[in-house]
């Protein structure tokens, strides 16, 4: 994990440098590469919610966690803002018994994790894996994966 950690170093420095603020575009691309990183490397014990992390490297993750926490404030902010401009888009679910609406932001009340998908994803993917579990009802979609949600 080390180039991995070292790059990543790299690049918050050059944001940092550029965008004191903490506040730009970056901060969201610079998370989209960490993010996967954090959830192979931590693991949550569900009896407890304690948690284990399996690197080298505790500095580095928790940079990681750190950035990924600014983006999640930073996209919240910006949903508030937006929340009554966004374009809702209707997708009509595989077998036509519901219609799906998708928001290009996350929205305010998401529902509890049931499960996620860790890896790239299409939309359509995401969605069929969620109407095959009975208590999902939305979903948060990304580059990297999905989260679904009750």
């Amino acid at each position: 994990h080390s180039q991995v950690y070292w790059n990543f170093h790299v690049q918050l420095h050059e944001g940092l440098s550029s965008d004191p603020s903490f506040s730009g575009p970056w901060v969201h691309e610079l998370c989209a590469v960490a993010y996967p990183v954090i959830f192979r490397v931590v693991s949550v014990d569900p009896t407890d919610d304690s948690f284990a992390m399996h690197s080298d490297c505790s500095a580095g993750i928790l940079a990681m966690v750190i950035v990924c926490a600014q983006s999640s404030a930073l996209q919240r902010l910006q949903a508030l803002v937006a929340v009554e401009d966004a374009p809702i888009q209707r997708i009509p679910s595989r077998d036509g018994s519901r219609v799906w609406q998708h928001t290009p932001r996350v929205v305010t009340e998401e529902g509890m994790s049931i499960g996620d998908i860790f890896q790239p994803a299409p939309l359509a993917e995401c969605l069929a894996k969620c109407e095959e579990i009975p208590q999902c009802q939305s979903l948060a979609f990304g580059p990297y994966g999905c989260h679904l949600k009750d």
